[in-house]
């Protein structure tokens, strides 16, 4: 009987299951966005342009957020649309099929260039999609502190920014609810001088943000370059 090394076999059934848990964790989100309705609002005084490019940032609860924001944007026109992901197998996936189609990229959250790639997407005429908050947020509190690099990206851009904030997006997979609530407003930077887009976004969600003095900090890398 031919020798068969343990760490290739390890490695072999180690790549198959990820294939298959991806397959049916696309499955299963396919199946549930399926049923789902977005009930979507804009609390601002600007429309989305779909002439223009933006950068689109929201609060993160739930692994199907990304495919909430894009699936609303693409019924306006916003297609060419990349985005951060992490080494995530199957998160990863998921942005790949989305975007893949439309000639977009995604940037390695973890890549120390990261910001600066993010940078080259939106000169490249094309819009770029990224979570402040850095991983999903598992905790009681409604959003997680920024993390850092996030306002040199902003300043550096030039772009204005679409702020999301997304309501029930962790039901829908674990409740089976249909219905997602999501507002949204479209800004310039320039308009509020010296205030980080952590004190921006806190202040236009203020209705459903309360104080984060006393939430966990979080020390995760992110791409401050």
């Amino acid at each position: 009987m031919k020798y068969i090394n343990k760490n290739s076999l390890k490695l072999s059934l180690y790549t198959l299951k990820l294939f298959f848990t991806k397959l049916l964790t696309l499955n299963y989100v396919e199946k549930a966005l399926s049923h789902m309705q977005i009930d979507c609002s804009n609390i601002g005084e600007v429309e989305i342009n779909p002439q223009e490019n933006y950068i689109i940032i929201g609060n993160h609860r739930s692994i199907i957020d990304t495919i909430v924001i894009l699936k609303y944007l693409f019924s306006l026109g916003i297609i060419r649309i990349s985005a951060f992901s992490k080494s995530n197998i199957i998160y990863k996936g998921v942005l790949n099929i989305l975007t893949s189609r439309v000639g977009s990229s995604i940037v390695d959250i973890r890549d120390k260039n990261a910001a600066r790639k993010a940078i080259k997407e939106l000169q490249n005429g094309k819009h770029f999609m990224f979570f402040p908050e850095g991983t999903r947020n598992r905790t009681p509190a409604p959003l997680l502190p920024f993390k850092k690099g996030v306002d040199f990206l902003i300043r550096k851009s030039k772009r204005k920014i679409i702020l999301f904030y997304i309501e029930d997006s962790d039901r829908v997979l674990k409740d089976g609810i249909k219905n997602v609530r999501i507002e949204y407003s479209v800004i310039a930077l320039s308009s509020y001088g010296d205030k980080t887009i952590e004190q921006i976004y806190r202040e236009i969600f203020a209705d459903k943000i309360t104080s984060s003095a006393s939430y966990p900090q979080y020390d995760r890398a992110w791409a401050d370059h």
